[in-house]
């Protein structure tokens, strides 16, 4: 029997036992190769000597491990420990079900918040073939930022890959958990992305009623219920419940799944517009559950959905030892100590822009030495890094600023030469790339498919290049907005970014660690060349002659000749993710220290590390008319840097509340709405 101190798949340190599923324990661990926190999952003997699941295990455990969604919970390593098999997640603060246990139920923002993201990933998982078949809250964790939670679908590398497989003991049937299972899954009939749609409904309903549909009714009661029975109505079960609300739940648990919606995402568009539509005017009744039988009130909105956070002294977040702490913005408040860990691994945070937002009094004890230090090493490093504009609070022109509509799920934006057709937007939703017109603000009516979910886009070579998570890379004449000719890549997934110049094509392989080089002669033929990377590519950008790639998990940034060789290799810090060049550099974003690198073309070394914010999961910089700008994913704010100063140059603003993507052209800044399709224009 495993206990602390033992180490799995020799690099996680087991820490102490989180909890018990059931297909084996859980453990909080350090990732000694990172050193970082994670969660290690032991499979139990019984279910680990099958040989039928061994290979079931390995081969779904290896789809995890490639699938790089931002509301998937990530799979770092699976393997075999001394008979044991394991699988190695990170580590968050709590998880949906937690939550509920405390509170009973949720305030309708933001658990429209949660599941709108989780809605995200359940359809990007639809579109490659994969059906979760056990969504609940259990398996949606969360990391309690100081503005809002950020969520990651769990299991989905135990999920069953293609609409009839399972990954169960056996010949027993595929599982489920009862209060949230569709009708076509207790019949045992085929099942699709609408069983997940089905359940994804049944958990809002539980979020906002504080109990599932068909709560307490149980075993065949139950399971009569699902198939034959409507849910009690959420305007009947909750007070001040908007009825479209009620009816877009309502519809999301429709029976047949040809009723429900086309996607997840439609279900909770369709809430969503409800709920901010149509919401009551607030009053000064009591907002406390009621006492009358089967009805409660809900959370108002206005109501903090966090507990003030508690008085003790702050921790530090210890995810990165080697990172200092940001310091934490006045304006939000900061959320409360998370809910008891539950059995199923979760997901590592993004480092806080306030250190008591990770605060675990199980974690506290762990490490109350190392915490010191991180303390006084905090210190020390907010004294060695430039000032910044993490302490002024944004100025909010969301209101004021206009906006384009896009395509469905747009994910990066770019813009090139008015000669290349103005500005150019991936929209990963509806498999299509639409333009806008940066003089006239006009986006052109009619979007342009191109096959495949893009993730990425760039101008160079005369043409518009488009990548997927597939590995799909497709050009697109700007003269005449029409797909051209698909690339094959080789066998390359997951191309996270792409780059176009200096007679080539390249992309980021972020799955193999790679680059790969598609050169472009006068004719227009191609020619392919993989370059190694460091671990953790993630963006490339071209400049001084060079290619420039920027590695997330090395924390380092590749310099490449034309011809792909090797000229330099400048170490940062880990957490970049995103690179652009000109004002006289290469700027690097860092979300996780919050702060941008200054790279100098020169001499290949640091010159500055900016402090631009507080830490988050994900950002872009770009560059251009003489701009630096740093844009936030997580909190929608564009924070400008003076090139010659290497400093902030007054307040963030915010643009919108949560960011995809950013690009500069005609003297403006053009930001991705992660939550919404549209564009938002910001003036210089």
């Amino acid at each position: 029997m495993l206990r602390a101190g033992d180490t799995v798949g020799g690099r996680f340190e087991l820490i102490g036992e989180i909890g018990e599923g059931g297909m084996g324990r859980v453990y909080e661990a350090v990732d000694h190769r990172y050193d970082r926190p994670a969660a290690v999952k032991l499979i139990g003997r019984n279910l680990a000597q099958d040989e039928e699941f061994r290979l079931r295990f390995e081969r779904e455990a290896n789809t995890a491990e490639r699938a790089t969604h931002p509301h998937v919970l990530p799979v770092w390593d699976h393997g075999d420990h001394e008979g044991l098999l394991y699988l190695a997640t990170p580590l968050c603060d709590t998880d949906l079900a937690s939550l509920l246990g405390v509170r009973g139920q949720l305030a309708t923002e933001r658990v429209l918040t949660i599941l709108t993201q989780i809605a995200w990933a359940l359809d990007w998982a639809h579109g490659r073939g994969v059906v979760h078949r056990d969504v609940k809250p259990e398996n949606i964790l969360l990391i309690t930022g100081p503005g809002e939670d950020h969520a990651y679908l769990a299991d989905f590398g135990l999920a069953k890959a293609g609409m009839l497989e399972t990954l169960t003991h056996a010949d027993a049937p595929a599982g489920f958990t009862p209060a949230y299972a569709a009708p076509e899954q207790w019949l045992a009939q085929a099942v699709g992305p609408s069983a997940d749609q089905y359940a994804l409904a049944a958990t809002l309903y539980t979020c906002i009623a504080g109990r599932p549909p068909f709560h307490p009714r149980r075993g065949p009661s139950l399971r009569d219920a699902h198939i034959n029975e409507e849910p009690p109505h959420l305007d009947g079960v909750v007070d001040g419940i908007a009825p479209a609300l009620a009816a877009a739940v309502g519809r999301g648990l429709a029976k047949a799944p040809a009723q429900r919606f086309g996607t997840c995402r439609e279900l909770m568009i369709a809430a969503r517009s409800a709920a901010f539509a149509d919401r009551p005017a607030a009053t000064t009744a009591s907002h406390e559950m009621r006492t009358a039988p089967g009805r409660t009130t809900p959370i108002r909105a206005d109501e903090p959905s966090q507990p003030p956070p508690p008085p003790h002294a702050a921790a530090v977040d210890v995810t990165r030892p080697s990172d200092p702490p940001a310091a934490p913005p006045p304006a939000p408040p900061a959320p409360p100590a998370p809910a008891p860990q539950r059995s199923e691994p979760v997901a590592e945070p993004p480092p806080a822009s306030d250190a008591a937002t990770r605060s675990r009094k199980r974690r506290a004890l762990l490490v109350a030495g190392p915490v010191v230090l991180l303390v006084a090493l905090g210190v020390v490093a907010a004294l060695l890094i430039g000032g910044g504009s993490e302490n002024r609070a944004p100025v909010d022109k969301r209101s004021a600023l206009p906006e384009f509509a896009v395509g469905a799920q747009p994910t990066d934006i770019v813009a090139g030469s008015e000669g290349s057709g103005g500005i150019w937007v991936a929209n990963n939703g509806d498999r299509s790339v639409s333009r806008i017109r940066p003089s006239s603000g006009v986006v052109e009516p009619r979007a342009i498919p191109i096959g495949f979910s893009p993730l990425s886009l760039a101008v160079g070579e005369g043409k518009v290049w488009v990548t997927g998570l597939t590995g799909g890379l497709r050009e697109i004449d700007p003269r005449t907005a029409r797909p051209g000719r698909s690339i094959d890549l080789g066998g390359v997934f997951n191309a996270y970014a792409v780059a176009a110049g200096l007679g080539a094509v390249w992309i980021v392989n972020g799955t193999q660690g790679s680059v790969t080089r598609i050169g472009l002669d006068a004719a227009g033929a191609t020619r392919r060349k993989t370059i190694a990377a460091d671990t953790g590519a993630r963006d490339v950008a071209i400049g001084f002659d060079s290619v420039w790639v920027v590695n997330h998990d090395a924390g380092t940034v590749l310099r490449l000749a034309p011809d792909g060789r090797r000229l330099a290799r400048i170490r940062l810090k880990g957490g970049v993710k995103s690179i652009a060049t000109g004002s006289g550099g290469v700027w690097v974003a860092n979300p996780r220290r919050g702060s941008v690198f200054r790279v100098s073309a020169g001499s290949n070394s640091l010159l500055s590390e900016i402090k631009v914010g507080g830490r988050s999961e994900d950002a872009d910089v770009v560059v251009g008319g003489g701009r630096v700008y740093y844009v936030s994913h997580d909190t929608g704010t564009a924070t400008r840097i003076d090139p010659k100063t290497n400093k902030p140059m007054g307040s963030p603003v915010r643009i919108t509340r949560h960011a995809a993507g950013a690009t500069i052209a005609g003297n403006a800044l053009w930001v991705v709405d992660r939550d919404r399709p549209v564009v938002l224009k910001l003036a210089f």
